[in-house]
């Protein structure tokens, strides 16, 4: 992979806007107090303990003169009694944004890029605890560093139709075990975008995203149909992610939103991955006073395999050939005080998620209920 070359370009970058002088700034931290009756959505044969949970969320953003923006972003969840739920995300991103061309004819251009931590513990569907393979303990697997880089172009047509195109590259690092029979996971991937914004009337607009992404993986084989791995190759995916988005907005803050996705997945080689993921989700916000709003939203999602039969035994690699079901959130706002550069709120959060599979290990039940606060300030 190009990590080593990608890594230090990136924090050259983010250093030099630390280090400059900032025109404005916000931050804004959420904490939650809850309980979670499944923290890792093990099947019902596990008996899941609900466990007690604190989530913690801080956002750093500055800018400087209207064109740079240095975000920073911290984000985890630490549970009372099982250590093996906690999990940790931290995004730092710069953003440049200008324009150029006439008023008419004005195209605005945005260059990114951003370093991502996550940190969690893979516990295995098929044993309820930490994952093994070959007697080696695998806690960190999907622990990774994440470099992104990019650009966005937009324009307005003479109709008022935003329309986006973009490229942006990824590499991707996990932790490294030296395990014979462990497949690599680290990958660099390529992706095209194009996306569409319309009005459909005055307080309404439709939305379409699409994107094509080229990933080829460092050191890992492709399976032929039977999952075995395939001498001499190397494994590669052409994904491809169609979204469209209804949204109607009556007031600042009264919106519905309508969306539809679908995502297919392809190897380069005898379609062992190939794959096809779904989705439909409705999402409200209704302000009910100046000081109380609440929001609420609904998703189905589908995931299957083309080729794949359901297998079994010390395999690591996703083995449901189909999962789907429901999940719902419910946010329930109280604008506690409000200054001229501040604002606190307390909030309560309702989850409940309910999934079934062609898999019993993948089948689960998750519920969750929280309360907390968030401060915003400038």
């Amino acid at each position: 992979m190009k990590y080593k070359t990608l890594k230090p370009a990136v924090t050259l970058l983010l250093l030099g806007l630390v280090n400059s002088t900032a025109s404005a700034y916000e931050i804004k931290i959420s904490s939650l107090y809850g309980v979670d009756s499944n923290p890792h959505q093990l099947t019902d044969s596990f008996n899941p303990v609900e466990d007690n949970f604190f989530y913690f969320d801080l956002r750093y953003r500055q800018k400087h003169e209207k064109k740079l923006t240095f975000t920073v972003d911290l984000k985890g969840a630490s549970f009372s009694e099982d250590s093996n739920a906690d999990w940790s995300k931290a995004k730092v991103d710069l953003t440049f944004k200008s324009k150029f061309g006439s008023k008419k004819d004005r195209v605005r251009y945005r260059i990114f890029g951003n370093y991502n931590k996550t940190d969690s513990t893979y516990v295995s569907k098929f044993t309820g605890v930490e994952a093994s393979f070959g007697g080696v303990l695998l806690g960190d697997r999907y622990d990774a560093d994440i470099f992104n880089i990019g650009t966005i172009f937009s324009f307005k047509t003479d109709s008022e139709i935003k329309l986006d195109f973009g490229l942006a590259h990824r590499e991707k690092q996990y932790e490294s075990y030296d395990v014979i029979g462990l497949s690599k996971l680290d990958y660099a991937h390529n992706s095209l975008r194009f996306d569409m914004k319309m009005p459909v009337t005055d307080i309404s607009n439709f939305t379409l995203n699409t994107s094509y992404t080229v990933r080829d993986y460092d050191d890992r084989r492709a399976k032929d149909l039977a999952g075995a791995d395939i001498a001499s190759t190397e494994l590669a995916f052409n994904l491809v992610d169609i979204k469209g988005t209804y949204s109607y907005k009556s007031g600042k803050n009264n919106t519905l939103k309508l969306a539809i996705k679908y995502g297919k997945r392809t190897d380069n080689e005898a379609g062992y991955w190939d794959s096809n993921s779904s989705y439909v989700s409705v999402y409200t916000k209704q302000e009910l006073t100046d000081k109380h709003q609440i929001s609420a939203k609904l998703k189905y999602s589908v995931f299957n395999y083309d080729n794949r039969t359901d297998a079994v035994g010390e395999n690591l690699d996703e083995q449901s050939k189909e999962n789907k079901g429901l999940s719902l959130d419910i946010d329930y706002l109280w604008l506690a005080l409000s200054g001229q550069n501040t604002k606190l709120s307390t909030y309560v959060k309702l989850s409940v998620a309910s999934f079934d599979s062609s898999t019993v290990e993948y089948e689960y039940q998750r519920n969750q209920v929280s309360f907390g606060v968030k401060w915003e300030f400038d």
